[in-house]
C-alpha cells in the first residue's frame, strides 16, 4: 500500500471523535429545539448536523485508508466499515431532509426524529465495533461489575492476584497469561492483529506473527518476546509501545524465566524447580490470596488480631494479611524480603493462635515446628523446602481443620505420613520430592479415601490398595 495513503489513515482514530460529538449534539439540539423553552436552538441544529455529517464522510474514508494496512480482523472489520458509511449516509440524507422546507411540515417530521435515533444506534454500535478492533473484544466491559458481566453472559477470570495456591496453579494460566493480557493482548487480539500477531490465546501465541515465531522455548535471549520487552524505552520496536505502562522488571523476568524453561503451557507450578528469585516475585503476585476462604472457615468467629503482634511479626518483614477485608482470619507468609525466621520468631505466633488460618513457612530456618499444635484453627499449612521431618508430625496430629498440607522438599518419610491418618478434614497433600514413596500413600489413602496426593513431576494420584471384604 502506498506509504502516504497509510499515514492519512492513520488520522482516523483522531477524526472519528468528531462527528460522534456532533451528530450527538445535532440530535440533542433537534429534540430540544421543539419545546418552546428552547426554540431558538433549532436554527444551529441544521449546520451542526452537516458538519457532522462531512466529517464522518472523511472519517469513513480515512477508515477505509486504514484499513487497508491490515492486521485487522475481517469480519469485524467489515461490520465497522458498513457501520461507519450507513452513518456517513444517513447523516446527510437527514441533513437534505431538514433543510427542505416543505418535506418538514409532513411526513419527514414525523420520521426525522425516529431516524436520527437509528443513526445515535448506529454510531454507537459503529464506535463500540472500533474500539474492539483496537482494544479488543472484551474492552467496554473489561472491568465492569461482575452483575454487568454476568448479564452480558462474560466469564470473570480471576487474576493472578486473586489465585489462592500457587503451588497447585497452571504456570502459564495462572502467571503469564494475566501479564499478557493485561499489557499485550490489546493490540494483538482477534480484532487487530499488528505485526500479524495474536497473543489472546494459547495456540495463537504458538503460532508467532508475520516475522516468525515470537517464542523459543528453552531460550528466552533468543525469543522476539523477551527481546522486545527488554529493548530501551526510546526504541520503536519495544513492547508495550510508548504510551501504555511498561512491564515491570519482575514481570519481565518472569516471562524470561518462563521461557527458558521451555515456555510450557500446561504445566503446574509443582512440577517445576523453580529459583529463589522466582518464588520470590510468585509470592509476591498472588501466594495465599485472601480471594477466597476453605469451606470449614466460613462459620469460624475469632476475636481481632492483637495489632501489636502483627506489627512485630511485620518488623521481621513477614506478610500478615486478613483472609478476606473486614476477617479477623489472618494468613502469615514469610517472603524472600523476610529476616532470617527462625525458632525464635516462632513465638510471635502465639497471640495469634486463634486467628492464623493459613501459614506459609517455605522460605523460614525454622527448626522447632512444636509451636504448630497451638495452631489449632490452621487450614492451610506449607513447610515446603524446611527441616520438617517425620519426628514433627506429631505436632499436627491436632490440626483437625487442615485441609491443606505442602511437604514439599521435606525429610518426611512413609512413617511420618502415617501419623496424617487422624485428619479427617484434609483433601490435598503435596509431597513431591520427599522420602514417601507410593506404598506409604497407599497406605495413607486406606484411611482417608477422599485425599489427593500428588507426587510431583509425573503428578501421580495413588489409588488405595484394596482391603479384602471392600
Amino acid at each position: 500500500m502506498n506509504d502516504f495513503a497509510l499515514f492519512l489513515g492513520r488520522f482516523h482514530p483522531l477524526m472519528v471523535h468528531l462527528p460522534v460529538g456532533m451528530l450527538m449534539l445535532a440530535v440533542v439540539i433537534e429534540w430540544l429545539g421543539r419545546r418552546e423553552k428552547y426554540a431558538a436552538l433549532a436554527a444551529s441544529g441544521p449546520l451542526i448536523l452537516l458538519l457532522g455529517a462531512l466529517s464522518a464522510l472523511v472519517s469513513a474514508a480515512l477508515g477505509l485508508l486504514l484499513a487497508q494496512g491490515g492486521d485487522y480482523d475481517t469480519d469485524l472489520l467489515a461490520f465497522h466499515q458498513n457501520l461507519g458509511i450507513a452513518v456517513a449516509v444517513l447523516s446527510l440524507l437527514l441533513y437534505i431532509v431538514r433543510r427542505n422546507e416543505a418535506w418538514m411540515q409532513g411526513w419527514a417530521k414525523r420520521l426525522y426524529l425516529p431516524a436520527s435515533g437509528l443513526m445515535v444506534l448506529l454510531l454507537i454500535v459503529a464506535g463500540h465495533q472500533g474500539g474492539s478492533l483496537t482494544h479488543g473484544e472484551d474492552y467496554l466491559l473489561q472491568y465492569a461489575p461482575s452483575p454487568v458481566k454476568r448479564l452480558a453472559g462474560l466469564e470473570e477470570t480471576p487474576d493472578t492476584e486473586a489465585v489462592v495456591d500457587m503451588q497447585t496453579a497452571d504456570v502459564y494460566a495462572a502467571l503469564v497469561e494475566p501479564i499478557l493480557k493485561k499489557s499485550c493482548v490489546s493490540c494483538h487480539n482477534k480484532g487487530k492483529r499488528k505485526g500479524g500477531l495474536r497473543m489472546d490465546t494459547r495456540e495463537e501465541l504458538l503460532k508467532g506473527g508475520e516475522n516468525g515465531l515470537i517464542l523459543v522455548a528453552g531460550n528466552s535471549e533468543k525469543s522476539e518476546l523477551f527481546r522486545r520487552l527488554n529493548l530501551p524505552m526510546d526504541d520503536e520496536k519495544h513492547m508495550p509501545p510508548d504510551g501504555k505502562k511498561p512491564l515491570s522488571e519482575a514481570q519481565v523476568s518472569l516471562i524470561g524465566w518462563w521461557i527458558g524453561i521451555g515456555a510450557p503451557m500446561d504445566k503446574k507450578l509443582s512440577e517445576l524447580e523453580i529459583p529463589a528469585d522466582i518464588q520470590a516475585i510468585i509470592a509476591k503476585m498472588g501466594v495465599g490470596s485472601a480471594a477466597k476462604k476453605a469451606s470449614l472457615l466460613d462459620s469460624l468467629k475469632v476475636a481481632p488480631p492483637d495489632a501489636a503482634a502483627i506489627e512485630k511479626l511485620k518488623s521481621r518483614k513477614a506478610q500478615a494479611r486478613p483472609l478476606s477485608e473486614g476477617s479477623s482470619l489472618l494468613q502469615i507468609t514469610l517472603s524472600r524480603d523476610s529476616l532470617p525466621f527462625g525458632d525464635a520468631d516462632m513465638a510471635l505466633l502465639k497471640p495469634l493462635t486463634e486467628q492464623i488460618v493459613w501459614l506459609d513457612l517455605r522460605m523460614g530456618a525454622v527448626n522447632d515446628f512444636s509451636g504448630l499444635a497451638a495452631l489449632t484453627h490452621l487450614n492451610r499449612l506449607t513447610l515446603a523446602q524446611t527441616t520438617f521431618s517425620d519426628k514433627d508430625m506429631v505436632h499436627l496430629a491436632g490440626l483437625s481443620q487442615l485441609e491443606y498440607l505442602n511437604l514439599y522438599g521435606t525429610e518426611v518419610s512413609d512413617e511420618g505420613i502415617r501419623q496424617l491418618a487422624g485428619l479427617k478434614n484434609l483433601k490435598n497433600l503435596y509431597l513431591w520430592q520427599t522420602k514417601v514413596t507410593e506404598a506409604g500413600i497407599a497406605a495413607l489413602k486406606q484411611s482417608l479415601p477422599g485425599l489427593a496426593i500428588t507426587m510431583g513431576e509425573e503428578m501421580k494420584e495413588v489409588e488405595p490398595v484394596a482391603t479384602p471384604g471392600k
